[in-house]
């Protein structure tokens, strides 16, 4: 099974004006890497001109990524008006089925306010 992480972050992330209404899905948001104090929980997040430091935490309780699954209620062939909500019998709904994408243990914590970067260290991220 898949193991994810979290990557809670202050504020929000708005995507370039080139991007603007455009999916971002896949898309590089910045870059990760290990605080240069050797740490190994700390890490600095870099996002276009802003830094961020932040921390690696185990959660407490793992959470899982559920994906739903509906079943539609089975249709009439009688040409019937829509049944209203009321109407269906609970009885002849299949549930909806659940299935586990992924657990989640770890979360990224960045609580503290971007720092932007200016020059060289303002390079692109790889």
């Amino acid at each position: 099974m898949p193991e994810w992480m979290i990557l809670e972050l202050q504020g929000k992330l708005v995507p370039a004006a080139c991007l603007a209404g455009a999916s971002v899905d896949g898309r590089l948001m910045g870059r990760l890497d290990p605080s240069p104090g050797g740490d190994a929980n700390k890490f600095l997040l870099q996002v276009g001109t802003y830094r961020v430091s932040g921390s690696l935490v185990v959660l407490k309780k793992p959470l899982l990524l559920i994906h739903r699954s509906r079943h539609a209620p089975a249709q009439e062939s009688s040409g019937e008006a829509e049944v209203a909500a009321e109407a269906v019998d609970p009885e002849t709904v299949e549930p909806d089925d659940y299935a586990i994408r992924a657990v989640i243990r770890k979360t990224f914590v960045f609580a503290e306010r971007p720092q932007p970067i200016v020059g060289s260290a303002a390079e692109a991220p790889r």
